[in-house]
This record gives C-alpha cells, sequence and structure tokens, in this order.
C-alpha cells in the first residue's frame, strides 16, 4: 500500500513501482464504488504510461494476463512497442459458478482483448498454445520454461517431518488445489503415510466439497485442512 509511486535500481536493474489504488491516499477502491474498473484502470494506465515513455523500451514483457490491475494498462502500447506475454494462466478456463460479478467480468474482457490483439506469446505447455491460437490464430509463440531447479530421484522422507507436502495460498481451483488432490491420490499409492497440509482461506461450502474430492482419490486421511491463519 504505498501511498505513490517508488522508484529505485539494484543491480542495474531499475525498479518502478505504483499503487493500484486511491490516488495519494492509497487504499483499495471500495466495494461500492469501483472506480477502476468503471474507467478501464484509467489511472494506472497513466502511471505505467509515464513510466514506459520515460524508459523507451526496447520490449515490454507482460507477465500473466488474468489481472487487468495490471495487464490492461499494455493495451494501449500495442501497435507501439513489442510485447511479449508469458502466460500464467486463463481466467476463462476458472470461472466461478452462479452470477459472476464486474470484478471477473472485467477480468475476462481485458484477457480477451489481450488473447486478441498482442502478437508474442510465452507459453510452457501444449494447452497454453491451444488455448492462445483458439483466440489469435495468428499469434507467435515463443517456449520457455521458468528457471526452477526440479530435484531429480525425490524420496520422500517422514523422519523429522510432520508434513510432506504444504500447500499455502487462496483455497480455489485457480490456485490448484483440486490438482494437488488428484496428485496426493496417486502419490498415496507408493508412499502410504505421505502427509499434506493445506492452509488458506476457504468457505465451507468449498471445503465440503473438497473433503469429498479427496475421498474420492483416497487420500483423506492423508491431508489436513487448516483454513485461514491469522500470522505466519
Amino acid at each position: 500500500w504505498i501511498s505513490r509511486n517508488k522508484e529505485f535500481i539494484q543491480d542495474n536493474i531499475h525498479y518502478h513501482f505504483f499503487n493500484s489504488g486511491i490516488p495519494i491516499y492509497g487504499r483499495p477502491w471500495p466495494g461500492i464504488f469501483r472506480f477502476d474498473l468503471i474507467t478501464n484502470f484509467y489511472f494506472n494506465k497513466q502511471k505505467v504510461k509515464k513510466f514506459v515513455n520515460k524508459i523507451k523500451p526496447d520490449i515490454i514483457h507482460l507477465h500473466g494476463l488474468e489481472n487487468p490491475y495490471y495487464s490492461s494498462t499494455a493495451l494501449q502500447f500495442i501497435g507501439t512497442y513489442p510485447i511479449l506475454a508469458t502466460i500464467q494462466g486463463f481466467i476463462g478456463l476458472q470461472l466461478p459458478k452462479g452470477k459472476l460479478s464486474l470484478d471477473i467480468r472485467k477480468r475476462l474482457e481485458v484477457e480477451s482483448e489481450l488473447l486478441k490483439k498482442v502478437e508474442n506469446f510465452g507459453v510452457r505447455t501444449k494447452a497454453m498454445k491451444q488455448e492462445i491460437l483458439k483466440n489469435n490464430d495468428e499469434a507467435k509463440l515463443y517456449w520457455h520454461e521458468y528457471f526452477l531447479n526440479i530435484p531429480k530421484n525425490l524420496k520422500i522422507s517422514t523422519s523429522n517431518k510432520i508434513y510432506n507436502i504444504v500447500f499455502f495460498a487462496r483455497v480455489s481451483k485457480a490456485k490448484g488445489v483440486e490438482d494437488l488432490l488428484k496428485a496426493i491420490g496417486k502419490l498415496q499409492k507408493e508412499f502410504p503415510d505421505l502427509k499434506a497440509a493445506i492452509i488458506g482461506n476457504v468457505s465451507e461450502d468449498y471445503l465440503q466439497y473438497l473433503k469429498l474430492l479427496a475421498i474420492e482419490n483416497n487420500c483423506e486421511n492423508n491431508v489436513v485442512f487448516f483454513g485461514f491463519l491469522p500470522n505466519q
């Protein structure tokens, strides 16, 4: 919740941060008056435009399309600067049930527009490729992985441990908790003593659904749901 734009340099990297809330005050826009959504993130676009035009970059790397408070700011540069958009996920494939809120509708709108208008995309899976080409058959795709050290010959050890796996995030389908339960269901066949902790805010209805999903995947005894923790 920085109150104004902040800039600094470290290791020859120039960082520029902006607050996406109410100007000067810095707090989020209230739910009863989402000026940011109503104006298509007007203030954010102006702040980012000032940064970018000052930098005059050779390329803009937009990391993620699904959060419009920042991704929408790239739309104004299409045709002016080359843009490479790296996909994190697709909000259009993670829709909640029931009537969609203004926030979700805006996320869908901006993601759809970027998928159709951006020319260059960074992808890591065939599913990402298919989803992009479904929206933009002229898109140029660049395959690149995140820089992760993936351990080889992983062995599960329960010595001096309570949990082998810890999930710490908002507990939702979009964050992958359902995939995690299915994966644990497969792992417990080889490692029956495997224990996983799932930490994060979750509604009672969704929690009951996840518990049923754990039973369905034969891992109800391998998983503990802690819910929201007030501190870390």
